[in-house]
């Protein structure tokens, strides 16, 4: 969310009470975004559209990104800078859960071909479902996230 009046830039992150927030940002921070992909549809000519947590679309001339694969785009072009797989030793934002709104880093993802969720093991020592998880950077989290005050 940029104020251009003021110049001022913000980014909207869960923080570790599950409560929305407002991260201040660099200005050159408001020229992108992560976005998640959540499915993948085969258009027309064989191009594939992927569709994002945000609603946004995009489509490509190849099918180069896995669902889950978070994307870094830069806002309004949509162009893809950067992508980020959810593997082991990448760093993940918790959306949801007792741990919501903490950076935690992959140990295993497990994928299962029945109803129940895919679970994503993390190394600090807690696991949630696949749907919680949304990759924030390769080794380092690529986002800051917000303070939250000691009660």
């Amino acid at each position: 969310m940029s104020l251009a009046d003021v110049k001022v830039h913000y980014r909207m992150l869960v923080d570790a009470r599950g409560r929305m927030a407002l991260v201040p940002l660099e200005a050159d921070d408001a020229t992108w975004k992560l976005c998640r992909v959540e499915d993948k549809t085969t258009v027309r000519a064989g191009r594939t559209q992927l569709n994002l947590h945000d609603g946004r679309n995009i489509l490509l001339g190849k099918d180069a990104y896995k669902t889950g694969t978070t994307l870094k785009i830069h806002v309004p072009d949509q162009k893809v800078a950067e992508h980020y797989e959810l593997v082991e030793g990448a760093p993940v934002l918790v959306t949801g859960g007792q741990h919501v709104g903490e950076i935690a880093h992959v140990a295993a993802v497990q994928r299962t071909r029945n109803p129940r969720s895919n679970i994503v093991t993390f190394k600090e020592g807690f696991s949630t479902d696949i749907e919680k998880v949304f990759v924030v950077g390769k080794e380092a989290p690529m986002i800051r996230m917000p303070e939250v005050p000691a009660l």
